[in-house]
């Protein structure tokens, strides 16, 4: 087994009420551009606390713990302080990133509720701007989609999903692309891949639950 992943759940278990400050201090290097390890359900059992495992591009790897829900809004917090906020899934904003960003106002949507279109003002570091990104949401309903394609019985995460596909324009800054849901029954995000800066690879992350 990977010894970076061990130690990864070594940290996982450590936490009694994952205050981030108390986060345990590991360099980048232990976490960032492991080799890719399946979450198996021995793993998933053993960490008390609900987990995203994230990758930016093909090399940045990591696993950020849940640290706190406030209403919707989800803070996952990595080893080096790195933090991701989701609401239902989508980036809304990031600290500590080589690129982060910030949504000032949008929609708060949700995947049980039917959302067509909306638009939002997005704040961009590195460089600094405001952007406005106009999005659309399309369901594949009449298919669904096994996020392990052999269904294998020791993934933690396994089933059949509804797939979302949300493309996005900011014309003015030409920043076109989609971003990818997989959403169970719940209304759940339990994967995404995401667009989230126009200088920043793609953001891939699968949700653990607890």
């Amino acid at each position: 087994m990977n010894r970076n992943i061990i130690l990864t759940f070594v940290i996982l278990q450590s936490c009694a009420a994952v205050d981030f400050r108390e986060y345990p201090a590991v360099t980048k290097a232990a976490l960032f551009g492991v080799s890719e390890t399946p979450i198996t359900k021995k793993l998933y059992n053993e960490s008390k606390y609900s987990f995203a495992q994230v990758k930016i591009g093909r090399f940045k790897k990591s696993i950020l713990v849940l640290a706190s829900i406030n209403n919707d809004l989800y803070l996952w917090v990595g080893p080096d302080g790195e933090k991701i906020y989701t609401v239902n899934g989508k980036i809304v904003k990031t600290y500590g990133l080589d690129h982060d960003v910030k949504l000032i106002k949008g929609k708060n949507f949700n995947f049980l509720k039917k959302t067509d279109s909306y638009s939002s003002l997005i704040k961009l570091d590195s460089p600094p701007a405001l952007v406005t990104i106009n999005y659309g949401i399309i369901s594949d309903a009449k298919a669904s989609y096994i996020l392990n394609a052999n269904l294998d019985s020791e993934q933690a995460v396994n089933g059949q999903l509804t797939r979302y596909v949300e493309s996005f324009s900011a014309e003015r800054y030409r920043w076109i692309g989609k971003n990818i849901y997989w959403v169970d029954l719940d209304g759940r995000v339990v994967k995404s891949i995401q667009s989230f800066h126009p200088f920043e690879k793609d953001i891939e992350m699968t949700f653990y639950y607890k």
